[in-house]
């Protein structure tokens, strides 16, 4: 415990020494027989007690026993009682004190919390003025880039002026030149038709081109030129293959996209990937007779020994054959113009298709001829109303002529007992299509066979309920039906006498 004030103990020292002073001084009561005489303390133990005050409570002065009557406070008790009050308040002073060095520790805690906070605001704001800067320094050099640039503008605008000035003069002497050609090869040519094609609708000047063409057709063919084609079969953005020659031979198609018409038979076009060479070649300028479009997207579940087919290697269709047959869809490929075998995935090769007189001709293909035996497991379709695409499934019993007699599985005779039998054409029987596994369901806009009324039909999976069933829409019938796995196929074509189905596009 604290001690008290020096000043409290000096004046408590003083009181005690007036109190003995009246005492020593008051006369001595009357003694009483029957009441012992009260025990005074001696002066040694009267100032041990007037040290021990500054650290305990200070009791009562002690009087004699059993005093006849209560004694006035005395200045020595009025001192004792102000101390005590004095003590009490020291004591609240302190707690307070105490408290308040709680909270200043609480504050600090708070203060250094800011401080980390404020300099971490500080650091932020550092990195976004240094952001801020560099952008500034990038905005400024685009805008030295862009005041460059017009600049260049400016000076190809004055340029481009100055060869738009020179341009009617240059076609008019270049439109006299090429008319004096004309006029000294070809007499009977009228210049006033061709002066006439300069302000007309284009119905006039088909007209006249119609008019000229039989005058300036000998013409073009003495000069080695080709006919100038009446309409142009290929349109900006269409999808195209570019003949790779290699001594007059094709030897490959490189996917390309029609960029612009150019005058006469010349097309603008941009190939989609690069050429075999390694070199990608952005633009080139291609002659329509070096060009054919995409053949159709379909492939075959099977290829063969001696197929003729195209392989996508180097960016572009190479022409070439098969000459081994490997598991797993993998084939040996041979280049027409080398003689480097490669082995490749199917999904890389497709049949070879020749573009003849506007047509797809597969004329080259190792076809195969379907011989069906007896006993032979076929599908057979119809011509009759209402059976268009069905294909049902039967068995060849024998062969008759050009036809075949065929047992149907599903389908009743007359008398619903035995099994339908039929003589049916060769165009209409084909063997069972392969069977090709689906694992992870149909998915979406799938091309299917739905097994439905005894027979399958083709449609195209319009929602997926889930990997066991399936909405099926049919174009036909403008109708949608619900199948389960079991009841659906992947669709195929027998075409050639070798299974295809549509190829999905090629991953380029």
């Amino acid at each position: 415990m604290s001690r008290l004030p020096r000043r409290y103990i000096q004046t408590l020292k003083s009181a005690r020494s007036e109190m003995l002073l009246v005492q020593m001084t008051r006369p001595a009561a009357a003694p009483d027989a029957t009441v012992s005489p009260p025990t005074c303390e001696s002066d040694a133990e009267k100032n041990e007690a007037v040290q021990n005050t500054a650290t305990t409570p200070v009791p009562e002065a002690e009087t004699c026993s059993k005093s006849p009557a209560k004694s006035p406070l005395t200045p020595l008790d009025v001192i004792i009682e102000e101390l005590k009050g004095c003590r009490e308040q020291w004591l609240k002073a302190q707690s307070q004190l105490d408290h308040s060095v709680t909270k200043a520790k609480e504050l600090e805690g708070q203060v250094a919390k800011l401080r980390a906070a404020s300099e971490a605001d500080a650091q932020h704001l550092r990195e976004m003025m240094d952001k801020q800067a560099s952008l500034q320094q990038r905005l400024e050099l685009k805008d030295k880039e862009i005041e460059d640039l017009k600049k260049k503008l400016v000076d190809l605008d004055e340029q481009m002026s100055c060869v738009e000035a020179e341009l009617p003069r240059g076609a008019v002497m270049a439109a006299f030149h090429a008319l004096g050609v004309l006029k000294s090869h070809l007499p009977d040519l009228d210049v006033g038709i061709l002066s006439k094609g300069y302000a007309c609708t284009p119905a006039e000047a088909q007209a006249l081109a119609d008019q000229v063409r039989p005058i300036v057709e000998p013409f073009v063919q003495r000069l080695g030129l080709s006919e100038i084609p009446k309409t142009m079969p290929y349109t900006k953005g269409m999808q195209i293959e570019v003949s790779k020659l290699e001594d007059d031979s094709v030897v490959a198609w490189l996917p390309a996209v029609v960029a612009k018409t150019i005058w006469k038979n010349n097309l603008l076009v941009e190939y989609t990937v690069s050429k075999s060479d390694g070199i990608a070649l952005s633009e080139e300028i291609v002659d329509v007779k070096h060009v054919r479009p995409c053949p159709p997207q379909a492939s075959a579940i099977h290829f063969c020994i001696n197929d003729e087919v195209e392989a996508f290697r180097g960016g572009g269709w190479w022409l070439g054959v098969i000459t081994d047959v490997h598991p797993e869809l993998k084939y040996t490929f041979k280049p027409a113009h080398l003689g480097v075998e490669v082995q490749l995935s199917q999904k890389l090769l497709r049949l070879r298709c020749d573009w003849v007189d506007g047509q797809w001709k597969q004329e080259s293909q190792n076809t195969l001829k379907a011989k069906f035996k007896q006993g032979a497991k076929v599908e057979v379709s119809s011509d009759d109303e209402g059976f268009h695409g069905a294909w049902f499934e039967a068995t060849v019993l024998k062969s008759a002529g050009s036809k075949f007699v065929v047992e149907y599985a599903t389908l009743k005779a007359d008398d619903e007992t035995k099994p339908l039998t039929e003589a049916v054409e060769s165009r209409h029987i084909r063997p069972p299509p392969p069977h090709i596994p689906v694992v992870d369901g149909f998915k979406l806009l799938d091309e299917v066979d739905a097994f439905c009324n005894d027979a399958w039909w083709v449609g195209v999976v319009s929602k997926v309920i889930s990997n066991q069933k399936y909405m099926v829409y049919f174009k036909r019938w403008r109708e949608e039906l619900e199948f389960e796995h079991g009841q659906l196929r992947l669709h195929c074509d027998w075409m050639g006498g070798r299974w295809m189905r549509a190829a999905p596009a090629l991953e380029m």
